[in-house]
């Protein structure tokens, strides 16, 4: 798959100037685009949209309302996509910022064409009032992504984004506003919900655990599902009162047997696979959520830990489930990979029960991003009490 900065290029440049140019003839297209051509090709992904939205800056009527009058009534209605628009975001976020009411209009009505995640955070910060009062209303916008810009724009810990003093300062400020979308009608929106409420977790465990305890007790047709999500990182972490949040016990009986590395070494660029048995002698069902540990080797040998979630399983007494997982070992972009021994473990409701040891072979340090392999669950037993329509798949981290 081609880089994600190659979406950014002189075409999606002359598309955007396109649609900007009908709205006003004026707009010097063609300059616009001859300008941000120069040294494009150089630049990282958020530097060519830092650079296309600096040249806006210059093209675009002096006047802000002016030249958010003339983006309002061209890129909202057009079919520009993520990587066309995502520019004018960057420049609404800087141009804007001492007009936050006109601001925060045009970063609602260009989200469905690029989110305005990143753009909002500045306005949170500088503005928390008009921001919660302007987020509040687009909690009812007819259109998911407005919706889950709410959710997603106010997470403490967004991925890609600065950090805001006022959420590092106030990590649950945006906790009534998740209230009005925890049961969104769309799993786009509650993944989002989900995602923030995993980073106030991170923030602020004791407060994430409140809201979901608050979440639990109120019911909803998709809190189940929201806080298995949500609650992932203390899941992962054990902690007693998320697992019980999440229908599992940190005590439960469940035993791991048999478990094997099949792939005691490992080249880079192929899987490593493991495999075990879950048991339990429980009389009552149990309720086991699975993961598994991978201590990857560190460039002096201090290994570093990474957590994956694997699955939810019910066992009952006499009945066993076979878990094979693969994991692919491969060169992308974001982890670094050293030779030597490493370790997996398979870890139930919070707890290790088991693991062993792989080598992993490579001829020199290899930058790469593990991303999850296949999983076979194999078992007599019924294979996940996950409820009907909610997909533990699709909401993995």
């Amino acid at each position: 798959m081609p880089p994600f900065k190659d979406q950014v290029s002189r075409a999606s440049v002359r598309r955007l100037a396109g649609v900007l140019a009908g709205g006003d003839p004026g707009f010097g297209s063609r300059r616009f685009v001859q300008e941000v051509s120069r040294g494009l090709d150089e630049l990282e992904l958020k530097a060519r949209i830092a650079h296309i939205a600096a040249a806006l800056t210059r093209h675009l009527p002096a006047d802000f309302e002016a030249a958010a009058a003339l983006v309002l009534r061209t890129v909202p209605g057009s079919d520009l996509d993520m990587w066309e628009a995502w520019p004018v975001m960057d420049w609404v976020a800087h141009a804007g910022i001492d007009a936050p009411s006109t601001a925060l209009e045009v970063i609602g009505a260009v989200t469905p064409r690029a989110s305005g995640e990143f753009a909002v955070r500045p306005f949170i910060d500088r503005y928390p009032d008009l921001a919660f009062r302007t987020m509040e209303r687009w909690t009812e916008d007819h259109d998911e992504e407005v919706r889950r810009l709410v959710s997603e724009g106010s997470r403490p810990r967004l991925p890609w984004a600065p950090r805001v003093p006022l959420l590092d300062a106030q990590p649950t400020w945006a906790v009534p506003l998740l209230d009005r979308l925890r049961d969104d009608p769309s799993p786009y929106v509650r993944r989002s919900v989900a995602n923030h409420l995993n980073d106030l977790s991170k923030a602020d465990p004791g407060a994430a655990l409140e809201v979901a305890r608050r979440w639990s007790v109120e019911g909803g047709t998709h809190a189940a599902a929201v806080l298995r999500h949500g609650l992932r990182t203390l899941v992962k972490a054990g902690d007693p009162h998320a697992l019980a949040l999440v229908g599992a016990d940190a005590e439960a009986p469940v035993e791991v047997h048999d478990f094997t590395v099949v792939t005691p070494t490992v080249r880079l660029g192929d899987a490593l696979e493991w495999r075990c048995v879950l048991t339990t002698r429980h009389d009552d069902p149990v309720t086991a959520l699975v993961d598994y540990v991978v201590h990857f080797a560190g460039a002096r040998g201090a290994p570093r830990r990474k957590v994956f979630k694997l699955k939810r399983v019910r066992l009952e007494r006499g009945r066993t489930v076979e878990i094979v997982r693969r994991h692919p070992l491969v060169p992308v972009t974001t982890r670094r990979y050293y030779p030597g021994r490493h370790r997996v473990e398979v870890q139930v409701n919070g707890r290790v029960l088991a693991g062993g040891d792989f080598d992993l072979v490579l001829d020199q340090p290899v930058a790469s991003d593990l991303a999850p392999g296949e999983s076979i669950l194999q078992e007599n037993a019924p294979p996940d009490d996950t409820p009907p329509g909610e997909s533990t798949s699709s909401w993995s981290s």
